[in-house]
């Protein structure tokens, strides 16, 4: 039943407000276990993942300074293990230059608007998620 995966989610992280930093890499975690995968989820695990980008979303926007414990550039290289990805690849990808991917990984600078927005349309992932 398609529901059960919905429940299974919720309960390992439940949707409610992220209150502190511990709670915040738990949902980002159990984030990633749904991105890229948008294809194959239930109208159920989708919902999930809508309301779980937002509560993510509300958490960083109003505690900035605990949301470092899991930087974009940690779910960025998540992602590219999870996807099995090479930098080479997403940067053919998405027309973003290696050398910046690289540095974004390595912590050595930011994304552009415009990068995150392609980001965010290769893994058909909410682009906010490169914000954290």
């Amino acid at each position: 039943m398609t529901i059960d995966k919905y429940i299974a989610l919720n309960k390992q992280f439940p949707l409610e407000e992220i209150r502190d930093s511990k709670a915040s890499q738990l949902a980002i975690q159990t984030l990633a276990t749904l991105v890229g995968r948008e294809d194959e989820l239930t109208i159920h695990e989708f919902a999930y993942l809508t309301a779980l980008e937002q509560l993510i979303h509300e958490y960083a926007n109003t505690n900035e300074e605990s949301v470092s414990d899991v930087s974009a550039h940690e779910f960025l290289a998540h992602l590219l293990a999870e996807n099995s990805l090479s930098t080479t690849e997403l940067s053919g990808e998405t027309g973003i230059p290696e050398t910046t991917i690289k540095r974004f990984l390595a912590g050595d600078c930011e994304l552009v608007g415009s990068q995150i927005k392609k980001l965010g349309q290769y893994f058909n992932l909410n682009p906010a998620a490169f914000l954290l």
